[in-house]
């Protein structure tokens, strides 16, 4: 018996083991079963695949171009998470609110997460402004959740999300003092969490 069974078929007393077409290579390449059919299993050198995903090392992706990824347990099961979870690199971005009006000038970034740095114009005690980010990752049934990351006196504002629409959200801050007005350049962090509606 070989002990290579690329593009094999084991005849004899046993009956035909999965064997991978085309060789093991870097690519995934098809896995046949017992009659001969292809299965949804894939198989290469550094990954293995199964139907349209595939796995190697720590990472789970689809092979299909934009397709979703979905986890979905069973019935009334749930999906639980045991360690930390959040975006990774590449997710987030940064971006320092310009001039134009003061604390109200829109910003854009496109980012799942990120930091907004605002300006630091005077914000009268018990005064808010809204302000718009523009954001392509932004849907209209989202969560976004937005803090007070630094740069701010302790306690003395308010921040959250008035409005959201697709594309893009307005964010309140509001300062809670009643004395002094504030300037200071405070720094913001936001995530978008994808939502759904029916």
């Amino acid at each position: 018996m070989a002990n290579n069974l690329t593009n094999q078929t084991i005849n004899s007393t046993y009956q035909q083991v999965l064997h991978v077409g085309a060789g093991v290579t870097s690519t995934l390449n098809s896995v046949y079963s017992g009659g001969g059919l292809q299965t949804p299993l894939k198989v290469s050198t550094s990954s293995v695949g199964l139907g349209d995903i595939s796995v190697a090392t720590d990472t789970v992706t689809t092979e299909t171009a934009d397709a979703n990824l979905k986890l979905s347990a069973n019935g009334a099961g749930e999906v639980q998470l045991l360690k930390k979870f959040g975006y990774g690199a590449g997710s987030g971005g940064s971006i320092t609110q310009g001039s134009t009006s003061g604390k109200a000038t829109a910003v854009t970034l496109n980012a799942l997460a990120g930091r907004i740095i605002m300006n630091n114009a005077a914000l009268a005690k018990n005064e808010g402004i809204d302000f718009q980010l523009t954001n392509s990752f932004i849907a209209v049934s989202d969560v976004i959740i937005v803090n007070i990351a630094s740069g701010a006196t302790l306690g003395a504002y308010f921040v959250g999300v008035d409005s959201i629409a697709a594309g893009n959200c307005n964010i309140h801050l509001h300062n809670l003092t009643v004395a002094p007005n504030l300037s200071e350049a405070i720094e913001l962090s936001f995530v978008v969490i994808k939502g759904a509606s029916t």
